[in-house]
């Protein structure tokens, strides 16, 4: 009998294979179930490999003991059995040792926190798909923004890098973000493949990826596991309150979410027709789930902007009011519901509920731009400078380079009478959006304020070959020569612009401002009692909005009724009315510019002004990139 025949008929007398055959499936079988549980636990792959050397380790031990016990009457452990088993022992720990210490540090930036998510690329073979990887982008963004240790750019600064050949450190660096989300989508019927990759923008390494195959139904799952992985990779800790944010579901229908998601694309388009479309795409989602807050949400939000930006009446605003209720009885965690509440009652003129509002939107998404925002500029516009800087600049780190929030700076800037910089931010603001009418607006009064009226004029004839019927640069056009004492030409602006001008900017003041000046008492005792007569009503209401209590010390003043308009004045003064040298120029205050009354009121709101610019100037010099 040969070796190799002696050692076969050996080994079957051991019985090593059958050991062999027991441990194989045994092994294969805990291996499975570690697979299983950690697709379903996110394990670490620490946790697989742990268990592989284990598995193997034993093989060998499985083996030596097979062959030292495998024939009957041989059980005492002999001194060559322990120092093969400590052999297999010691390399064992030494694999588990590498696998858990020896791994790559992951050093993340100081900035790893501030965050920014690409747009992710749409992989579904329709191209009309574009809209739902656009949408799965920005909530996984309003994931991430719930989220208080993480500093979350706005999708409005992001979209720009939809399809961009920047690099992640280029696009990093225009954002000012120390990581970087992007990854894709793939919807296929039910089915939904989500990829995601999130890589330390200094160095364009990955720190985080993962790949998830679901049904459609699981679409908030995903997002909420995206949101808390990133957490952990950035090393955010999660509170409690950040956990309860992120476990709100906020739909049930996927269907619903679709024509959402559409919606949404339509309305942050922010035209007239646009704005229809996506009025009709949250209804379609409303018939589908009743119960959907995010589509009565986007109804609010879209009835709001009809007052606000497209000229329909404020009627629109009670219907804004309505949807954002039901919205928050419906899911009263939400922030959506709130902002657009804040809205309608801002535009509206209470401010105390609209800022009430904004501030429950942030209590519950802390990095929720569009609530910033309107907090920032609702301060601003009623005077509290000091307030406002630090939500101006907080909105601008979330939405660096857009428009709105060059605007915001120029308009804080205004207001504190810092002329040069404010010009230079509205310069800003319109490169990015040429000829956008409230910026040319608004600098057109800071030019009158600065007694720069050339340039005022050189603003608004450009503006006005673009915009000729624009209802906002015609009344600007018509204050522009109002002052410089071009009576005709003012009245034909403001008759052009009467029409279409929302209550509080209704021209009808200067109208009989013009006709009493021209002799025609009648006409402007006309304009003056209709005004007197809205006005009044507002104020009586409640609204805060100084714009009427303004109004009436206009036309209380040109009348001649020196009280009334004084009273009006302070009033107006304080419910925000914040700038001292437009009423110094006012020909509408000239008949009581020289009283006593006046320049008291005048000079102490100066004083305020400026007690409110030496305190934003010395957080300004925290933070001296917001000063250029």
């Amino acid at each position: 009998m040969t070796k190799l025949s002696r050692f076969i008929v050996e080994l079957k007398e051991r019985k090593v294979r059958k050991w062999l055959a027991i441990f194989a499936s045994t092994s294969l079988t805990i291996l499975g179930a570690i697979h299983l549980f950690s697709i379903r636990f996110k394990f670490s792959t620490d946790v697989f490999n742990i268990a592989l050397v284990l598995i193997i380790c034993g093989l060998f031990g499985i083996i030596i003991i097979a062959w030292f016990h495998g024939k009957e009457a041989r059980q005492s452990i002999g001194r060559t059995e322990i120092v093969l088993h400590s052999i297999i022992a010691a390399a064992g720990l030494g694999v588990i040792s590498l696998i858990i210490f020896n791994r790559p540090v992951n050093i993340l930036p100081v900035d790893a926190k501030t965050i920014a998510v690409l747009p992710f690329e749409n992989m579904s073979d329709s191209k009309e798909d574009e809209f739902f990887s656009d949408g799965i982008t920005e909530d996984i963004i309003t994931q991430l923004s719930k989220i208080s240790g993480l500093k979350v750019i706005s999708r409005t600064s992001v979209m720009k890098y939809k399809n961009t050949e920047l690099s992640i450190p280029e696009i990093a660096a225009e954002l000012s973000v120390g990581s970087i989300l992007e990854g894709s989508v793939r919807r296929s019927g039910d089915q939904i493949r989500i990829v995601g990759q999130l890589i330390n923008a200094r160095d364009d390494e990955h720190i985080w990826a993962e790949t998830y195959d679901r049904n459609m139904k699981d679409i908030f799952a995903i997002q909420s596991e995206v949101a808390h992985q990133i957490a952990l990779a950035l090393k955010a800790e999660l509170t409690p309150d950040d956990v309860q944010r992120l476990e709100i579901n906020s739909f049930d229908n996927v269907d619903a979410y679709a024509y959402y998601l559409r919606g949404r694309e339509h309305y942050q388009l922010f035209t007239n027709e646009d704005n229809e479309i996506a009025i009709e795409l949250f209804d379609k989602a409303i018939l589908l789930d009743s119960n959907y807050a995010l589509a009565y949400a986007g109804l609010a939000d879209a009835f709001g902007q009809r007052a606000q930006r497209f000229g329909y009446d404020e009627t629109w605003l009670d219907s804004s009011i309505v949807m954002s209720q039901k919205a928050i009885r419906i899911n009263p965690k939400i922030a959506e519901p709130y902002k657009a509440l804040g809205l309608a009652y801002g535009l509206k003129g209470f401010y105390t509920k609209a800022m009430e509002n904004y501030m429950r939107a942030i209590s519950l998404n802390p990095n929720y731009v569009p609530a910033i925002a309107n907090i920032a500029g609702l301060n601003c516009w009623i005077g509290r400078y000091d307030a406002a800087y630090p939500w101006v600049v907080k909105r601008f780190e979330l939405n660096p380079g857009s428009e709105a929030a060059y605007r915001a700076f120029a308009f804080l800037y205004m207001g504190l009478e810092l002329d040069s910089l404010s010009e230079v931010w509205y310069k800003k603001s319109l490169s990015l959006k040429p000829n956008f009418n409230l910026i040319v607006a608004e600098l057109c009064n800071l030019y009158l304020m600065s007694r720069d009226t050339l340039k005022a004029r050189e603003l608004i004839e450009k503006t006005l070959s673009v915009l000729p019927d624009n209802v906002i640069i015609l009344r600007s056009a018509g204050i522009l020569d109002l002052f410089a004492g071009k009576l005709d030409k003012a009245k034909e602006y403001f008759l052009k612009a009467e029409p279409g001008s929302a209550t509080n900017l209704d021209p009808k003041t200067y109208l009989g401002y013009i006709a009493w000046k021209n002799g025609d008492i009648r006409k402007a005792q006309e304009y003056f009692d209709y005004r007197i007569g809205i006005d009044t009503l507002i104020i009586n209401s409640g609204s805060e909005d100084f714009a009427y209590s303004y109004d009436l010390a206009q036309i209380y003043s040109i009348l001649g009724d020196k009280e009334n308009s004084i009273k009006y004045l302070n009033k107006a003064v304080k419910d925000g009315w914040s700038y001292p040298r437009w009423s110094h120029i006012d020909p509408l205050f000239k008949n009581i510019s020289e009283e006593n009354e006046f320049k008291i009121v005048i000079n102490q709101l100066s004083q305020k002004i400026s007690r409110m610019r030496s305190e934003v100037k010395e957080k300004m010099k925290k933070s001296p990139g917001f000063k250029i």
